[in-house]
Protein backbone atom coordinates (compact mmCIF):
# COMPACT_ATOMS: atom_id res chain seq x y z
CA UNK A 1 0.00 0.00 0.00
CA UNK A 2 1.43 3.22 -0.95
CA UNK A 3 0.95 6.64 1.46
CA UNK A 4 0.66 9.94 -0.36
CA UNK A 5 1.65 13.33 1.37
CA UNK A 6 0.79 16.54 0.15
CA UNK A 7 3.47 19.21 0.95
CA UNK A 8 2.31 22.43 0.81
CA UNK A 9 4.40 25.71 0.84
CA UNK A 10 3.13 28.96 1.58
CA UNK A 11 5.04 32.08 1.27
CA UNK A 12 4.09 34.76 3.97
CA UNK A 13 6.00 37.71 2.30
CA UNK A 14 2.80 40.58 3.46
CA UNK A 15 3.63 39.84 7.02
CA UNK A 16 2.53 37.60 9.22
CA UNK A 17 -0.98 38.29 8.74
CA UNK A 18 -1.82 35.12 6.35
CA UNK A 19 0.90 33.28 8.49
CA UNK A 20 -1.78 33.25 11.70
CA UNK A 21 -4.45 31.79 9.02
CA UNK A 22 -2.35 28.63 9.01
CA UNK A 23 -0.41 28.53 12.05
CA UNK A 24 -1.88 29.15 15.49
CA UNK A 25 -0.37 31.89 17.69
CA UNK A 26 -0.42 29.90 20.93
CA UNK A 27 2.32 27.57 18.96
CA UNK A 28 4.05 30.13 17.32
CA UNK A 29 7.33 31.90 19.55
CA UNK A 30 6.65 35.33 20.55
CA UNK A 31 9.45 36.52 17.81
CA UNK A 32 6.81 35.50 15.47
CA UNK A 33 3.97 37.40 17.36
CA UNK A 34 2.61 34.17 19.01
CA UNK A 35 1.98 32.85 22.52
CA UNK A 36 4.59 30.14 23.04
CA UNK A 37 7.29 31.49 24.58
CA UNK A 38 10.72 33.03 22.90
CA UNK A 39 12.93 30.96 21.03
CA UNK A 40 15.89 30.39 23.25
CA UNK A 41 13.10 29.46 25.91
CA UNK A 42 11.30 26.64 23.31
CA UNK A 43 15.02 25.39 21.98
CA UNK A 44 16.11 24.72 25.94
CA UNK A 45 12.19 22.87 26.14
CA UNK A 46 12.75 20.91 22.57
CA UNK A 47 16.36 20.40 23.78
CA UNK A 48 15.31 18.79 27.18
CA UNK A 49 12.76 16.52 25.75
CA UNK A 50 14.76 15.10 22.73
CA UNK A 51 17.65 13.69 25.56
CA UNK A 52 14.72 12.45 27.49
CA UNK A 53 12.78 10.69 24.73
CA UNK A 54 16.64 9.88 23.48
CA UNK A 55 17.34 8.31 27.02
CA UNK A 56 14.19 6.48 27.40
CA UNK A 57 15.03 4.96 23.83
CA UNK A 58 18.15 4.05 25.24
CA UNK A 59 17.23 2.38 27.88
CA UNK A 60 14.80 0.19 25.79
CA UNK A 61 16.86 -1.16 23.29
CA UNK A 62 19.15 -2.92 26.30
CA UNK A 63 16.31 -4.16 27.74
CA UNK A 64 14.95 -5.84 25.12
CA UNK A 65 18.60 -6.73 24.15
CA UNK A 66 19.02 -8.24 27.54
CA UNK A 67 15.60 -9.62 27.12
CA UNK A 68 16.73 -11.69 24.29
CA UNK A 69 19.91 -12.62 25.25
CA UNK A 70 17.72 -14.09 28.25
CA UNK A 71 14.73 -15.87 26.58
CA UNK A 72 17.98 -17.25 24.09
CA UNK A 73 19.35 -19.09 27.50
CA UNK A 74 16.42 -20.66 28.50
CA UNK A 75 14.75 -21.86 25.38
CA UNK A 76 16.40 -25.52 24.48
CA UNK A 77 17.23 -25.57 20.28
CA UNK A 78 16.36 -28.28 19.15
CA UNK A 79 18.86 -29.35 16.03
CA UNK A 80 17.87 -31.24 13.37
CA UNK A 81 18.18 -34.68 12.92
Amino acid sequence: MYMFVNFQVFIHSNGLETLYQHVPRKILPNEYGGEAGRLDELHGRYSKAHCIVTDNIHSFSILSDDRSKASSKTIPRHSAI
